[in-house]
């Protein structure tokens, strides 16, 4: 990272030298004061810092966020002068962020001076142009602002550990907002400040839209606007809105006023496997797959917390079980798994089968089917978070299952490993592997036979690539290689090696 630094700062040096920056003179006029509609002295209000993106000025980004000023209640807010293009602000964009500084701290001085203001809750919101000076101004005043709502932005502005540390001292909250298909440098150096600031011990709200380069819609706008006021409920609100019932205002005070801000789900998917393999257990072409599942799951990571839960069906052919012919087993399945921490992440998980039956076997003296009974397995799992937006880059886990007896039923003890680790070279793209290994209980123990006969030993891995078609519809293709070794066996004899495709929708 530091040579890729000093590279840019290079070629910023050298443009320099052939292109002409100059101070634009919208910045001589003093920014604009906007008191909102419950203003009374004596009561201390907070105060929001628009910023304009570019060839935009800060009050038609108030707007964009839902805002028109002074039809408002709730905070004080101030719009910068300007509206600038990119020969403005480049090539030197340091030099720019000097200057905008300049203008915007003597009139934070003078509103101090003349209106009933929290000075402890000073935050700044911004998109594309807007968003990286609200970075810029953050990590160079770590002590002043209370926090910022960052959106579309690169967040390229060089930030050292001791202004990240100052930040998390003052207790600075970062909303970090980007459209899903926006560019791969503004995704990943978004992601980027938000892991660091992470990684630091600091507060942090993120949330993809669906679109490129472009706003985010009002509801997470102003979701991520009082995060950084330091609530779950409104802090600042549109008064328009309120009076004219509109869509938008109805979806804002859904996050607003409700669990929004603290939720802890980015992501519910469903998931429905397509239920063809290559060169799987019944074909050595295209066939039926061996497996199929349909299930539910989310998965998050929010500050220091890392979720992950779903529920889902499966049927499993043929039936592996000692004195069966065929059919089919199926399955009720569910997992909940929690980790802590900030750059690296430990916690625990529980997955289990909560019912589980055969169909369409010879079973003697049972008809057709028969139900089994199974107890959960319990994880230890190690996350590594990376900069991957609501996938870990790294999960390593350890399950472990007691064994237990139930009346001959086979499947009892259970010892697993296995690791997977994510990577998003573009937004649209998602690539993985991983690898494990497994050993399970496949006959019952009846003293006859030694322990160690009765496991079926795993070795297996993953590839897959995860394709967004759509803004909610995601393709993906995986290929699982398996050596087993069966019960009773010395060496890994049986190979599978099994392409399948999964359709997944995005419900939120």
């Amino acid at each position: 990272m530091s040579v890729l630094r000093a590279s840019v700062l290079l070629f910023l040096v050298a443009a320099s030298a052939g292109f002409s920056q100059s101070r634009s003179p919208a910045l001589d006029s003093p920014s604009t004061i906007v008191l909102p509609e419950d203003y009374r002295t004596g009561m201390e209000f907070p105060v929001v810092v628009f910023l304009p993106y570019t060839n935009g000025d800060s009050e038609e980004q108030a707007r964009a966020f839902g805002f028109r000023p002074g039809e408002h209640e709730g905070a004080v807010m101030v719009l910068p002068p300007g509206r600038f293009s990119t020969q403005d602000y480049l090539p030197d964009f340091l030099q720019f962020v000097e200057w905008y500084e300049e203008r915007l701290l003597e009139d934070l001085r003078s509103l101090e001076d003349t209106y009933s203001v929290d000075t402890a809750r000073v935050v700044l919101a911004g998109y594309s142009l807007g968003g990286d000076l609200a970075w810029a101004l953050s990590v160079r005043n770590p002590r002043l602002f209370a926090g910022a709502v960052i959106g579309g932005s690169r967040s390229s502005y060089p930030v050292g550990q001791a202004a990240l540390r100052e930040l998390v001292d003052n207790a600075y909250r970062g909303a970090f907002l980007i459209g899903d298909s926006d560019s791969p440098q503004r995704f990943d150096g978004l992601n980027l400040a938000r892991s660091r600031l992470e990684g630091a011990g600091g507060e942090v709200l993120y949330r993809e839209y669906p679109g490129g380069h472009v706003n985010p819609p009002v509801d997470i706008a102003q979701e991520a606007l009082n995060f950084t006021l330091g609530g779950d409920r409104a802090t600042i609100t549109s008064t328009i809105q309120a009076r004219t019932g509109t869509r938008a205002s109805r979806a804002a005070s859904r996050t607003l006023f409700g669990t929004g801000v603290s939720g802890p789900t980015d992501r519910i998917i469903l998931h429905a496997d397509i239920p063809l393999d290559v060169s799987g257990r019944f074909s050595t072409g295209v066939g039926l797959a061996s497996e199929n599942r349909i299930r539910i799951s989310g998965e998050t990571l929010v500050s220091r917390l890392w979720l992950r839960g779903q529920l889902g069906y499966r049927a499993l052919r043929p039936v592996a079980l000692p004195g069966v012919e065929g059919g089919t087993v199926h399955a009720m399945y569910g997992e909940a798994s929690v980790a802590f921490g900030s750059a690296a992440l430990w916690g625990a998980g529980v997955e289990w089968n909560w019912e589980q039956w055969i169909t369409g076997a010879d079973l003697s003296g049972d008809g057709n089917s028969r139900s089994i009974r199974d107890w959960p397995v319990l994880w230890v799992h190690y996350v590594n978070r990376g900069s991957e937006a609501y996938v870990p880059r790294l999960t390593v886990s350890l399950g472990y299952r007691l064994p237990q007896a139930f009346s001959g039923v086979p499947v009892e003890h259970y010892l697993g490993f296995r690791a997977q680790s994510m990577y998003r070279p573009f937004t649209f793209l998602r690539l993985g592997a991983g690898a494990g290994v497994d050993t399970q209980q496949v006959l019952p123990l009846d003293g006859t036979i030694e322990f160690g006969e009765l496991l079926q030993v795993r070795v297996f891995g993953l590839l897959s690539a995860d394709l967004s078609i759509g803004p909610h519809v995601r393709l993906g293709v995986n290929w699982r290689p398996t050596r087993t070794q069966a019960a009773g066996e010395t060496e890994l004899t049986l190979l599978e090696s099994i392409w399948q495709a999964e359709l997944s929708y995005v419900l939120f």
